[in-house]
């Protein structure tokens, strides 16, 4: 359509589109192979805005007279207007036009992203293109068994280093942590573990051992004690009878003195 800048209302959200074509409107000729010059010159002369319409689906949502796309996806191409007007390549509908298109494209990308750094900041505009300012920081940290007592104060470290960092010229544009784990040293701590655990398995061992020996003396004191209970009574019993054998002997020779005195 003969123009070689970027159409900026397109670009802005708040601005309106006051020269785009009516609905009810024709803009294109049918053509098949060669779409050169398939829109229609009044189009062209008042510098009216149309667009190709796509469809891979349906026909019926082109109006008749319109423009389409174009290509082998888009089924609109088959209904009046036919043909279309894509320059998305040399061997597009409207090819001839590829590297015109191409460069206002890039010039109103350019713009686009001109009006975005504006709206957020230097350095925000390049962390959103993933452009980096500073160097990255990489935290290496070894994660093996051994160091699991501490690895709270690693992650203390690391969180203190990014607040000192943050907000100041040293600030990098991106952190990396990388876990550290050496199967080495995960072979030798596993050795160690097992280890470890052998050793538990025998003070265990051993502390039933001693339990079970606990057990026995203390039986055995009971079964003692009960024997020199028995031993007590016998002696008691023993006595009880010495002791009445003496009484009778007294009983006897008190009998045999009074016998002598009746004499």
């Amino acid at each position: 359509m003969g123009n070689d800048h970027p159409f900026t209302n397109l670009i802005q959200s708040g601005d309106s589109l006051e020269n785009s074509t009516a609905k009810d409107r024709p803009t294109c000729r049918n053509c098949s192979d060669d779409c050169t010059g398939n829109i229609l010159e009044d189009i062209l002369s008042e510098r009216l805005l149309t667009s190709g319409y796509f469809s891979p689906r349906s026909s019926n949502i082109k109006p008749t007279g319109k423009c389409s796309h174009g290509g082998n996806k888009d089924t609109t191409t088959h209904t009046d207007a036919t043909g279309g007007i894509n320059k998305d390549s040399v061997n597009s509908s409207h090819g001839h036009l590829h590297e015109r298109a191409a460069r206002v494209a890039t010039e109103a990308s350019i713009e686009l992203l001109d009006d975005v750094h504006a709206a957020v900041g230097h350095k925000n505009f390049l962390r959103m293109m993933g452009v980096g300012l500073g160097k990255a920081i990489i935290f290496v940290i070894d994660t093996t068994q051994s160091m699991f007592f501490d690895i709270d104060f690693i992650r203390l470290v690391t969180i203190m280093t990014i607040q000192q960092l943050e907000g100041t010229e040293n600030e990098p544009s991106v952190y990396i942590l990388v876990p550290f784990n050496d199967p080495g040293m995960k072979k030798e701590e596993e050795g160690e573990e097992e280890g470890r655990r052998k050793k538990r398995e025998e003070e265990e061992r051993r502390r039933r051992k001693r339990r079970r020996k606990k057990k026995k003396g203390k039986k055995g004191k009971k079964k003692k004690g009960k024997k020199g209970k028995k031993r007590k009574k016998g002696k008691m019993r023993n006595k009880r009878k010495k002791g009445k054998k003496r009484k009778k002997r007294k009983k006897g020779k008190k009998r045999k003195k009074g016998k002598k005195r009746k004499k």
